[in-house]
């Protein structure tokens, strides 16, 4: 959790209202807060009230349901940063890849990196950090938070052959495409 450019360690999904409240006044960004946890084991519920200092949606009721980000209307800046996560192990198709990109294959004019060789309907998500010589800053992830390469059309078929095979026949031989498309050749 994050709150107006600092962040607090990696916080449970679970983590009690007195947990989180500790956590949160850690952040040199608050002095001090009440939080309240309500609701059940599948959809907690955290309410923070700010004792000192209070952000420009003081008064407001927030409705998280992905990760989010909060700014402050009249600036822009960050407040608040938000990442939902799901109790429980994660699934068998999660991998964490860390890339280290170059600088000089960093576009100069929209600072992009293409990321390759992904497969087809399998959701994405991007975080990126900044490095200087005291470290890295903390990740930002992307918007939106996951996005899956589409599914295509396959390529097609490679080493078609065309042969007799009688007076009354011919036979076509073939090996699969290239690409699927990301999905079952039927």
């Amino acid at each position: 959790l994050s709150y107006d450019g600092t962040r607090t360690d990696s916080l449970s999904i679970d983590i009690s209202a007195t947990e989180l409240q500790v956590a949160l006044q850690g952040l040199s960004t608050i002095r001090s807060v009440h939080c309240e946890r309500t609701g059940g084991s599948q959809d907690y519920v955290w309410k923070i009230t700010f004792l000192a200092e209070f952000p420009s949606v003081a008064g407001q009721i927030l409705k998280v349901e992905s990760d989010t980000e909060l700014t402050d209307p009249t600036s822009g800046k960050p407040l608040l940063h938000i990442t939902l996560s799901r109790p429980g192990p994660m699934p068998p198709s999660y991998h964490r890849i860390e890339i280290e990109v170059p600088k000089e294959s960093i576009n100069d004019t929209s600072f992009s990196h293409e990321l390759t060789n992904l497969a087809s309907g399998v959701l994405y998500k991007a975080r990126i950090s900044s490095y200087n010589a005291l470290g890295y800053s903390i990740p930002r992830a992307s918007v939106p938070s996951e996005v899956a390469p589409p599914k295509q059309k396959p390529s097609q078929p490679i080493d078609v052959l065309l042969t007799d095979e009688s007076d009354q026949s011919l036979r076509v031989r073939f090996s699969d495409p290239e690409s699927d498309g990301g999905d079952t050749i039927k």
